[in-house]
């Protein structure tokens, strides 16, 4: 990666999509774990996915991405192009970002053909 690189342009919009939940999930004070989707997929986790879906419908992966980097930026108030927050967030949320990734991989809404 050079200077100028950002990690955020490493990443997918299934990965930004779980990263939001998590942010906002902890925001409300809620800390999920992968024990609890393995227990029970919360609510809260299909209510974004019913949104997501819906503003998704028509968007290609680039779009997808900006709708979600701004969602982050603005509401979750998260500078996903300042590497060193970003990495901590992944870092810190590895296990269950990847879960939830898988989770969207398997998803046929947030699937793109291309």
């Amino acid at each position: 990666m050079t200077e100028t690189a950002f990690l955020a342009q490493s990443l997918n919009s299934r990965q930004l999509l779980g990263l939001l939940f998590i942010c906002e999930a902890t925001r409300k004070g809620i800390h999920p774990t992968v024990n609890d989707f393995k227990r029970e997929r919360p609510a809260d986790w299909d209510d974004l996915l019913n949104t997501f879906a819906a503003r998704f419908t028509n968007l290609g992966e680039t779009m997808r991405f900006e709708v979600l980097e701004a969602h982050l930026m603005s509401v979750e108030d998260i500078d996903v192009y300042h590497n060193e927050t970003l990495e901590r967030l992944l870092n810190e949320n590895r296990p269950l970002l990847d879960l939830l990734t898988e989770d969207l991989n398997r998803d046929p809404r947030f699937r793109l053909d291309t």
